[in-house]
């Protein structure tokens, strides 16, 4: 059984065709990534929301709190809304805001950092991937050569 030898241009073909499905792959995960991240800063918001009802018709019945939960619940909730047109801002923003909130009341009160740190690890590594896989989309793709030329290497990240 004797192989047959590929010619250079066959071998240039499947090179092309495996970046290109590399390519599209990477631009999956990104967008999945993306897509998480938006759900993050909706997520947050509802939970900043639902937590300033609770304050301020719950028990405590305090007001104030409930105010600036429901505000904050607002901010995360309009970026989760713009990030559709500028997600790079909004999750720079999201997760400005949401360390910005933690070390605030972890000055006010020390032992809430160790409260829920996992949810908070979560919640900043996934707005943290979604910024950074915006940092890595093309910005207007008209066809698959052009996802080739702007896509950084997908073997880069290997």
């Amino acid at each position: 059984m004797a192989t047959q030898r590929r010619s250079p241009e066959e071998i240039a073909k499947s090179m092309a065709a495996a970046k290109a499905v590399m390519a599209k792959q990477k631009l999956k995960e990104y967008n999945k990534n993306i897509k998480y991240a938006r759900n993050a800063l909706l997520i947050i918001g509802i939970l900043q929301v639902l937590l300033g009802l609770y304050e301020g018709f719950g028990p405590t019945k305090f007001m104030e709190a409930m105010y600036i939960d429901v505000a904050i619940g607002g901010i995360f909730i309009g970026l989760f809304f713009y990030s559709k047109q500028n997600a790079k801002s909004a999750f720079l923003i999201g997760l400005i805001v949401y360390v910005a909130i933690i070390l605030v009341v972890a000055v006010v009160e020390p032992g809430s950092i160790v409260k829920g740190i996992l949810v908070k690890i979560i919640i900043i590594s996934t707005l943290a991937a979604g910024l950074k896989a915006v940092g890595k989309i093309p910005k207007r793709i008209e066809s698959n050569d052009d996802l080739l030329d702007e896509i950084q290497d997908p073997l880069a990240d290997l």
